[in-house]
């Protein structure tokens, strides 16, 4: 079994997770919204649940493997906005 500190430590530590990932979850929001309204419809568009990068490529005539590319700079992008901002914070 485990002792009353261990669990009272452990409950800590996955308060202060939770507090962290809800952190970096208003971040991302906050850079989502400065993207450029085509970008952020892009990555919307892509993580929608059932979406094919294929699908929508096509759609906006464009190959698979450019819209694979613009999704990663605005992957980069978005990782670096949201470092900042907790950078900004005292989070990071």
């Amino acid at each position: 079994t485990f002792s009353d500190e261990l669990l009272e430590m452990l409950a800590d530590e996955a308060g202060s997770s939770a507090d962290a990932m809800d952190a970096e979850r208003d971040a991302l929001e906050r850079c989502l919204q400065k993207l450029a309204p085509p970008q952020r419809e892009l990555v919307t568009a892509a993580y929608e649940r059932g979406a094919r990068i294929d699908e929508i490529a096509a759609r906006l005539g464009r190959t698979a493997m450019s819209l694979y590319k613009v999704l990663h700079r605005i992957r980069m992008s978005l990782a670096e906005c949201a470092q900042r901002e907790l950078a900004r914070e005292g989070r990071a």
